[in-house]
């Protein structure tokens, strides 16, 4: 009986230990909460921990045409090193108004595509230098000093 007690408490830490922290794309198409929900102080992610330095309440240039944006930073912490973050997020009443922007910012870019990602699209940047998304309504644009800082942001954002 307790051996049956242990498993199903360790089935139950890994159940919770293993959630998601990505919000659903139904739950950001569109997204009608503040921007300021998806930018938390701090989040973590595969040991990962990511701290806030910040956002900004002026609107980026680049979206000026969003219902929202704001341009935030992170500092990645991991085993002692730090990589740091930056970026832009916006919001757009609707999942292909995003997409679209996304397209328009990318074109005439070199060695820069667009390519789907299921429901979304993504960016690829053959200079490893920046990371680019949509999901839902929301476009992220960023940029980091390390290639993996891009793709440990992009895998443990909430957006």
């Amino acid at each position: 009986m307790k051996s049956l007690i242990i498993v199903a408490l360790i089935m139950v830490g890994l159940v919770l230990g293993c959630k998601n922290t990505k919000k659903a794309e139904a739950d950001l198409n569109p997204f009608k909460g503040s921007l300021a929900e998806l930018l938390p102080n701090e989040f973590s992610s595969d040991g990962l921990k990511f701290k806030s330095l910040g956002s900004s309440a002026e609107t980026p240039k680049n979206f000026a045409d969003a219902k929202e944006a704001k341009f935030f930073g992170y500092m990645q912490e991991a085993g002692g090193i730090g990589v740091k973050i930056e970026g832009s997020l916006a919001n757009y009443p609707s999942a292909e108004l995003a997409q679209d922007k996304l397209r328009r910012l990318t074109e005439g870019s070199d060695g820069i595509s667009v390519v789907p990602d299921g429901k979304n699209l993504r960016v690829v940047d053959e200079s490893g230098k920046s990371a680019a998304w949509t999901n839902g309504s929301l476009v992220c644009v960023i940029s980091a000093s390390a290639k993996k800082g891009l793709e440990n942001f992009k895998n443990a954002a909430p957006f």
